[in-house]
């Protein structure tokens, strides 16, 4: 008893621990060690594991979101870079936000074939900066670099806001593999 304080009894089953941390810990690790308890704190926590997990897949399986990904490369258009070594390839990396890489394919197929428009910002030697391509989906502004024929290389298909490309929106870009 500590000044004043009235001693509790301890419930049936347990031991009261004194003299520190180490005996404390000794005490956990002996009661730990009896048969049964080990596998029983196993269990508990493998159940919170996958309740976490099923709560978080019924979650997953009612929302369908198109997130920010890396598509698998994409062969199309034979490319050649507008600078020296003039490295020439056909094989593009693509990227999409809300939108899928199927779709992204088709269209970069298209764009790629296609010439960039020539505006006076795309006349500067390169690496000149993206102008219009035809060829993009509605609803979205293509803009991308002109490889050494002309055609669009590096580029991508926004929805554009003051000048901006709105990456909150559904897009998708390319570039050399």
């Amino acid at each position: 008893m500590l000044d004043g304080q009235e001693e509790v009894p301890l419930a049936p089953g347990r031991q009261e621990v004194r003299g520190g941390v180490a005996q404390a810990k000794e005490a956990l690790l002996t009661r730990l060690a009896q048969p049964g308890v080990a596998f029983v704190l196993l269990a508990a926590v493998i159940a919170v594991i996958f309740a976490q997990g099923s709560a978080a897949a019924s979650t997953r399986s009612t929302t369908i979101r198109l997130p920010s990904m890396v598509c698998p490369s994409l062969i199309a258009t034979p490319w050649q870079l507008p600078y020296a070594p003039y490295t020439k390839g056909d094989e593009y990396d693509v990227k999409v936000n809300k939108y899928s890489c199927g779709s992204a394919d088709q269209y970069i197929k298209i764009l790629t074939a296609n010439k960039v428009f020539k505006t006076p910002s795309s006349l500067i030697p390169p690496p000149s900066p993206p102008s219009n391509v035809k060829g993009g989906p509605r609803g979205l502004s293509c803009r991308a670099i002109p490889d050494k024929s002309g055609r669009a290389y590096d580029g991508g298909c926004y929805t554009y806001s003051g000048g901006l490309a709105n990456m909150n929106k559904p897009w998708f870009a390319w570039t050399v593999g």
